[in-house]
């Protein structure tokens, strides 16, 4: 059983309480989860100071899970407890992050710019472009790549080798998959050292607006424009 329980200071929260929370349950090795779907436990938000979730068909031997405690709307920051009821000896912690190094870097889709993907050939070289470097020297990195654009516009990005490093061209290249409105990730184990091009676009061309790339690394990496 799953028990999440929001910290309530003033008589004035709970007469007028708008906020819906839940809890959702995900089959996982423990790692964190960015898109929502494909729950074991899908949880029904609800303007409870309480709310308690069933896991069921729990396998023999040791199972991994991660938990996600979600609001309808990030209205106001909320306080919670997040507590955990079993038969079988349990160990909760905090999804672990490895991404020492991080940086956001805050752009544009201009009408200059916004080439859309690379179903559209003759403008997709538009699309602003930013060169990653990793650092990595005894080691390879783990990279955590984030973009945030529009929730209306279908957004995703590419990240392609430069031709001079080769370790990266061995590496090749990789997207982030499908086209989702507003946010998209990509999550790459052991990526050697060497530049990479990140380009990240929506779906349609002429789609203008802002955008946040967001990059998490295990090893030093710098990033800067190149387009």
């Amino acid at each position: 059983w799953v028990l999440l329980s929001r910290h309530i200071t003033r008589k004035e929260e709970f007469e007028n309480n708008e906020e819906y929370i839940t809890v959702h349950v995900f089959k996982t090795d423990g790692s964190r989860v960015f898109y929502p779907g494909a729950a074991l436990v899908e949880g029904t938000k609800i303007n409870s100071i309480h709310y308690l979730a069933k896991v069921n068909g729990v396998s023999r031997g040791r199972q991994s899970y991660t938990l996600v405690v979600s609001q309808h709307e990030k209205n106001n920051s909320i306080d919670y407890t997040l507590e955990v009821y079993s038969s079988a000896v349990i160990h909760l912690k905090p999804v672990s992050n490895d991404s020492r190094y991080e940086k956001e870097i805050t752009s544009e889709w201009t009408q200059a710019t916004a080439g859309g993907c690379s179903n559209f050939p003759g403008t997709f070289g538009k699309n602003p472009s930013f060169c990653l470097t990793v650092h990595a020297t005894s080691q390879s990195a783990n990279l955590v790549i984030q973009l945030k654009g529009p929730v209306q516009y279908a957004v995703g990005f590419s990240i392609k080798p430069h031709p001079s490093s080769p370790e990266a061209v061995k590496f090749g290249s990789h997207t982030s998959g499908d086209y989702r409105n507003g946010f998209c990730v990509l999550q790459l184990k052991q990526v050697p050292a060497g530049s990479y091009y990140i380009i990240p676009t929506t779906f349609q061309p002429g789609r203008t607006g802002p955008f946040i790339l967001a990059i998490g690394s295990s090893c030093h990496f710098t990033v800067e424009s190149a387009s």
